[in-house]
């Protein structure tokens, strides 16, 4: 019995990356991305990453190679990045369980640059963007590939909904960039 209560208030504080990474088709977030105008990700439909079901997802991120096509696969583990434009990669993009804190490391690499990523799951945060008000886990990405350049990628998920916001600092040799998208609309899917 005591076992079964510590299990419920495991699962109580922290909650699942797929709650956090919601995958369905016909999904949209609709993005207010500053000077490149409005972004839209959506969710299409399922495929296979070798024996392993995935969704594709458009515009999965706000730069650069990231906004290209990418299989994504969810689980009891997290969410997985499985292919990014036309590289296939197995990247845990958000962990099981989601509190702060928990810190893991990937390497990838794409097309012929290997890059390597670290994550961190940061203090809770509401924010407020177009789209309305959320209570969010905050995930800070950083990188450095082989090639010098180097970058963090700051990521707000709101449960049941996504990404919320994010911000992606990049740039090599002193020469740094700022792109944030922030939500204004979510639509659901099927």
């Amino acid at each position: 019995a005591l076992m079964f209560l510590a299990a419920i208030v495991a699962l109580a504080c922290c909650p699942a990356a797929s709650d956090y990474f919601p995958l369905r088709t016909g999904m949209k977030w609709t993005y207010d991305a500053g000077d490149a105008g409005e972004v839209v990700k959506s969710v299409g439909d399922g495929v296979k990453s070798g024996d392993v079901a995935c969704l594709v997802v458009e515009n999965f991120g706000p730069w650069g190679v990231f906004q290209d096509k990418a299989l994504v696969s969810a689980g009891k583990d997290g969410i997985v990045l499985r292919k990014l434009s036309k590289t296939d990669l197995v990247v845990d993009w958000l962990k099981t369980p989601l509190k702060k804190g928990e810190r893991w490391k990937a390497s990838a690499s794409l097309g012929d640059v290997k890059c390597d990523l670290e994550f961190e799951v940061l203090d809770p945060e509401t924010i407020e963007v177009p789209g309305g008000k959320y209570e969010c886990v905050k995930v800070r990405m950083t990188f450095k590939d082989e090639e010098g350049s180097a970058g963090t990628w700051i990521a707000w998920y709101a449960k049941g909904v996504g990404e919320i916001q994010s911000e992606f600092t990049t740039g090599r040799t002193g020469k740094t960039r700022t792109l944030t998208r922030k939500l204004k609309k979510f639509e659901g899917g099927k």
